[in-house]
């Protein structure tokens, strides 16, 4: 997309104190014409580096043709059961059941801190045990958001937790989720990161 800008404008806010006083704030705005639509736009932001960052993260998105409006962009875990969907009917149930343990245990999350069957009992029937702990995945994280350095930090925190061996096959899942995602709703899929440590133990698997 060509003839793309966004600026960077600044404001005085106001603001009174409990004791009377008028104290005196920066305000900046990054004003562009959206994309897809050529409506005005306008984010606020309480600091200039904030305004930038957004500023080229948005020039760059529209540069590679990735940019979505993050308002109707769809989250992880909304392309999951998407994803879902077209497996039911076309494969096992005993083997669609296998990929919801994988996929909402691993992407989706909270990932479940205990053992394989703890984990596979809570995906199963949605009641964790006892003084349950859980680990924040990728299913609230919109893919508009979703980086390859996001991806990265996935892998290793559910390999770390479940094995290489579920982290690769969630790995493998996410990339078929994504692709979908990007085939039938136009959300540009992040590269999947290469050099990904492999585990030297015996793993702990999800199912």
């Amino acid at each position: 997309m060509t003839n793309f800008n966004v600026s960077i404008t600044t404001a005085t806010r106001r603001r009174k104190l409990r004791d009377g006083k008028v104290a005196l704030y920066p305000q900046y705005y990054c004003e562009y014409r959206e994309p897809l639509t050529q409506k005005r736009r306008r984010r606020a932001f309480n600091r200039r580096k904030d305004a930038e960052a957004f500023r080229n993260a948005l020039l760059l998105k529209v540069a590679e043709g990735s940019y979505m409006d993050e308002r109707k962009a769809q989250t992880v875990a909304q392309a999951i059961e998407h994803w879902l969907q077209t497996k039911d009917g076309n494969v096992k149930p005993s083997t669609l059941m296998g990929y919801k343990v994988v996929v909402f245990g691993a992407i989706r999350g909270p990932l479940l801190m205990g053992s394989r069957q703890e984990r596979a009992d809570y995906t199963e029937t949605g009641t964790p045990p006892k003084n349950a702990r859980f680990i924040k995945l990728l299913g609230h994280i919109k893919l508009s958001d979703l980086t390859t350095a996001m991806i990265r930090v996935w892998h290793k925190t559910v390999t770390e937790q479940c094995g290489s061996y579920t982290a690769n096959r969630a790995k493998s899942h996410l990339k078929s989720i994504l692709a979908l995602a990007e085939e039938d709703f136009s959300n540009r899929a992040p590269s999947m990161p290469t050099g990904l440590a492999r585990a030297r133990h015996k793993v702990r698997r999800l199912s």
